[in-house]
């Protein structure tokens, strides 16, 4: 079995933002945990509309799975048709425009308190901060028969987890045309597989992004469990140094 870690494409499509709040629509749930208002139009009695998103570009087509999160996959509904067969989907699909076109956010997180997690962390490695923990993975063994969707988080740093998506769903996808999964990383083929990337100079690591995407996940994390900053900061740059973590979208080499 292949499982794939889900990234959009952000380069030859162009990437979608949200217009104004919070970056999840209303409908989608992230929990207790984060519910805080990202909103300052409600200090002044208006009613923010997270709904609403816009093209980054005029000039690039949209995807299927337009680039907007890794933690809050966007579909568009050819995307959403092909997806309704994974049950665990089911009624978590949220209506959404970008510059007018309907599209759906999906609700990522499938009863991640409730369900077994498939990750298996004694048999997985991960980056780690000076305090020992680890704030990503970089070689992840899973357990196959705990896995209950095509399309699933784990749950750690839940809720601000990576997503994933089995090998059925991406043949899926790509028999039926559907377009801004090319940029997916391999990350288990019956057992782990480590996308590795070219290595960069740490002090002329650009901003791209690919980039943000993976830094805005992953200091979501820090600011919910309390990693020290400088040090998450620091060891973030030097993972995009070693390659463990792109700064680009490009296609890795593979170890295991």
């Amino acid at each position: 079995m292949k499982i794939y870690r889900f990234i959009p494409n952000g380069k030859e499509y162009t990437s979608i933002a949200l217009k104004n709040g919070q970056f999840w629509p209303d409908g989608i749930d992230f929990g207790e945990v984060i519910k805080m208002d990202f909103n300052d139009d409600l200090l002044f009695g208006q009613q923010p509309d997270h709904s609403k998103f816009e093209r980054i570009s005029a000039d690039l087509p949209l995807p299927d799975f337009p680039a907007y999160d890794l933690q809050l996959p966007i579909v568009s509904a050819k995307a959403l048709e092909i997806l309704s067969s994974d049950k665990t989907l089911e009624n978590r699909a949220v209506p959404i425009t970008v510059t007018g076109e309907t599209f759906y956010a999906l609700q990522p997180i499938m009863n991640i308190e409730k369900a077994s997690n498939p990750l298996v962390q004694k048999q997985s490695k991960g980056l780690t901060l000076a305090s020992g923990e680890v704030y990503f993975y970089y070689s992840r063994m899973f357990d196959v028969k705990k896995i209950h969707g095509e399309f699933f988080a784990i749950s750690d740093f839940k809720p601000y987890s990576d997503l994933y998506l089995t090998e059925n769903l991406l043949e899926r996808t790509v028999s039926a045309g559907l377009t801004g999964l090319e940029y997916v990383e391999l990350v288990y083929d019956n057992g782990p597989v480590i996308p590795r990337y070219p290595k960069v100079n740490i002090d002329t690591i650009p901003y791209t992004l690919r980039k943000e995407m993976e830094f805005t996940l992953i200091s979501r994390r820090q600011m919910l469990y309390m990693y020290d900053w400088t040090d998450f900061q620091s060891r973030f740059q030097q993972a995009i140094a070693d390659g463990y973590i792109p700064y680009e979208f490009m296609v890795p080499e593979y170890e295991r």
